[in-house]
């Protein structure tokens, strides 16, 4: 599959904002688009959905797509990172009810640092992120350095989120 690879993972709670990003910027996704959207109702005309996707098979969607759409869960972006991909990620936030603090923002934060993930926080930013020309895509070195800086990465977030 070339085109657009969403995944949110399998929280219960709503993420209305990663999916009114999305149907603004609908247009700008390279076609044809997967969304798993576990427990969440959504529904778009072009789009193929799945509430869950087991691990197998999320694993070829994001090796083979083009572009990788996902809340800033650590498997997610690692997952993407794995399939030398630099996913576009909105972090779940406290404030909004998306998740229990705002882990994924520090996560996402740090792996914006180091080029392994680009942050959105809306339709605006996803809307720049798409028409930057930005490479979505990065053979990343699979080696003990690379998972040690990646471990030293989850550290300093687990650290900096225990505040």
């Amino acid at each position: 599959m070339t085109g657009t690879f969403v995944t949110i993972g399998n929280m219960e709670r709503r993420f209305d904002r990663f999916f009114l990003a999305l149907d603004e910027c609908w247009e700008l996704l390279p076609s044809p688009v997967i969304v798993q959207k576990g427990r969440y109702s959504y529904s778009l005309p072009t789009t193929t959905l799945y509430d869950f996707i087991e691990p197998t098979a999320h694993s070829k969607l994001m090796e083979s797509s083009d572009l990788i759409v996902t809340h800033a869960g650590v498997g997610s972006i690692i997952s993407a990172n794995r399939a030398g991909k630099i996913p576009l990620v909105m972090p779940r936030l406290a404030t909004f009810l998306e998740h229990v603090n705002d882990h994924q923002l520090y996560y996402a934060e740090s792996m914006n640092a180091c080029g392994r993930a680009h942050i959105f926080q809306s339709a605006k930013d996803l809307r720049a992120h798409l028409l930057s020309g930005a490479s979505f895509v990065k053979d990343y070195p699979n080696t003990a350095q690379s998972h040690n800086e990646i471990s030293e990465l989850l550290e300093q977030i687990r650290q900096t989120s225990v505040r």
